[in-house]
This record gives structure tokens, sequence and C-alpha cells, in this order.
């Protein structure tokens, strides 16, 4: 059993999402740390509605408008909305510029705002002087979010939604965005916020996302070209023993099999190799994928697949999204 954090110690709670399947004790631990990101911001009056606006002003506040999976999943829904209702402004913390997928993000929205480089007092005058009428959070405790800042009551409604994993048990945010599989009405005690239900799924996905047409065979990957592959594109640090036994007697029971895993450092790929090995399994049937400089070659890639098998504590998002995109089975 992993003891909770003390009550004086501000740990990043989604640093635990992966180890412990405890939303108790999650929920303390957010709301431990929403309290340490906030102590010497001023004390400010709620943003009012501005009734005079034609359309209704939603501020996206994101680190991640760049080649990152939260972008990717948001492409498609910046598309579909309706831009004679509402006005959308992007405001970035990410600092990375001209990145590809942020130059499209920012064709998306009617204005794109860098707030990176800028001291906290200024970016504060500067978000209040926009007046959305909401705000909404894709990144939570995130690196580069801009949760902290929700706080000074930027916007008369503001919600969390996608980015995160959890609730943000912040008093400042008291909405997030789910739908009846991810928080099923029994479990809504372990979130602060209120949910607001979307009726099928909460996570949107691209629908126009090209898949490239190329040739690719298994061979281009280090994968053999007969035999069972299985795929889990999680991150290294996602993958807990529990899962990784069942992988390796998988790999035990399917002669031929490979376990197809996505690129991790050096350091990681030696540990898992090494527990393969003590499971009796040859190290070299693990095939570490590497890094492909396009989305549409990656997701041709997941085409050459038999099964993608997910984490338990930290289940898949956006590679989940695109292996089901291309028509790779999941099992979750």
């Amino acid at each position: 059993m992993i003891e909770a954090a003390h009550s004086d110690a501000a740990l990043q709670p989604g640093s635990m999402l992966t180890l412990q399947d405890a939303p108790a004790e999650y929920l303390k631990r957010s709301k431990w740390f929403g309290a340490s990101i906030i102590p010497n911001l001023p004390k400010l009056e709620p943003q009012q509605p501005v009734a005079s606006q034609e359309k209704l002003r939603i501020g996206l506040f994101s680190p991640d408008f760049k080649d990152h999976p939260v972008a990717r999943l948001m492409m498609g829904l910046l598309r579909h909305f309706d831009r004679s209702r509402f006005e959308l402004i992007a405001f970035s913390s990410g600092g990375k510029k001209d990145d590809p997928m942020q130059l499209r993000v920012a064709e998306q929205v009617d204005r794109f705002m860098d707030l990176s480089g800028i001291a906290d007092d200024k970016r504060v005058a500067l978000l209040r002087q926009n007046r959305v009428d909401i705000a909404i959070d894709l990144a939570g405790y995130t690196q580069g979010s801009c949760s902290k800042f929700f706080a000074l009551n930027i916007a008369p409604v503001q919600i969390q939604f996608l980015g995160y994993a959890g609730s943000l048990n912040f008093d400042a945010i008291p909405y997030v965005i789910g739908d009846k599989q991810l928080i099923p009405p029994e479990c809504t005690d372990h979130y602060s916020e209120r949910v607001i239900y979307l009726p099928n799924a909460f996570m949107p996905t691209d629908n126009q996302l090209a898949v490239s047409n190329k040739p690719l065979q298994r061979a281009d990957f280090g994968l053999p070209e007969e035999g069972f592959v299985f795929c889990a594109f999680n991150k290294a640090y996602k993958i807990r023993p529990p899962e990784f036994a069942i992988w390796m007697q998988l790999l035990g029971e399917v002669e031929g099999s490979v376990l197809w895993l996505s690129g991790a450092h050096q350091l990681a790929v030696a540990n898992l190799r090494e527990q393969a090995a003590r499971a009796g399994i040859d190290p070299d049937r693990l095939v570490f994928a590497g890094w492909v400089d396009d989305n549409e070659t990656h997701l041709a890639r997941l085409k050459l697949a038999d099964l993608f098998i997910d984490t338990f504590n930290y289940n898949a998002h956006t590679t989940a999204a695109e292996a089901l995109y291309v028509g790779l089975p999941l099992v979750t």
C-alpha cells in the first residue's frame, strides 16, 4: 500500500495516478496542490458577464497548443465550433513558437495569444482585459499550465476539460466536462467539480486525420513478418508490474508473438527487457517503436499490429483514439 502524502507536502497529484488507484487519496493531494500554487496571487473580484458581446467568448488555456496529444484531439472540435455564435481565444503558455500544429490551432480560432515570457502581473491584467465568458482549462496540474490564474476569476464560468485525468479539487474551477463512462454518477463524490455530462463520449477526436497510404511493412519497424503483434503504445511510466506480468504471460502462451512498445528512455528499455527475461521471455520479443517525423506515418504503422493492450491505472487517451481510428482493436 502506498501511503498518502502528508498534508504539508504539495505532491503533484498527477504523478501518483499510475501508481495508486485510490480516488479519495488523490482528491486530498489535489486539494493540497491547488492550495500551494496560489498563495501569492492578488484577491480580485469575480469577472461579470458582458451583456453587450454578440457572441459567447470562450477562452481556451493550454501549454499544449503544439505537437502534443491535446492539440491533436482538439483540432476536430475547433473546426466544428459554430463561429456565428462563439468567439474562440486560445491562450498559450507553452512557449514553443512556429510549431506546425500551433499554427494549425491558430488558424482555427479567432485570436491566438502567447502568454509565455510575460510576468505574472501582466498576465493577470491581460487575461481580465479580454473578458471571456467561459474559461476552459485544458491542462490542469501539468507542466506549464495556467490553472493558478483561474483563482483570479478570469471568467464568470470556469471549467476543466480534456488534458488532465482527475479532479483538480480547486475551488476556482467548479465544473468538469465528462461522460458517464469516464465519471459514473455514483463516482462523482471523487470530484470536487460539478460534472457537465456529454451524451456520448467526453473526448473529442479529429475525424479528418490523414493516414499515409505508403506500403509499409512490419520489417520497416523491426517487427517480425509472421506472428501476432501486441501493441502497447502508452508511455513507459504508465506500465506497472500487474499488467506487465499479464503481457509476459500472453507472450508465453502465444508462440511467435511480440510486444510492440512506444519508444522510451534507455533506462526504461533496459528495465523492461530485464523484467521480460525474469519472466522467462526473450527480451528481443519486446520491440520499441522509434520516433517518426509525421503523424500520417505513425497512424499507418499502427495498422501493422494485431491488438492494442492498455495499461490499468492510467489508461491510454490519444493513443487509444488513434488505434481505434485506424481500425486496430483495443482491450482496456
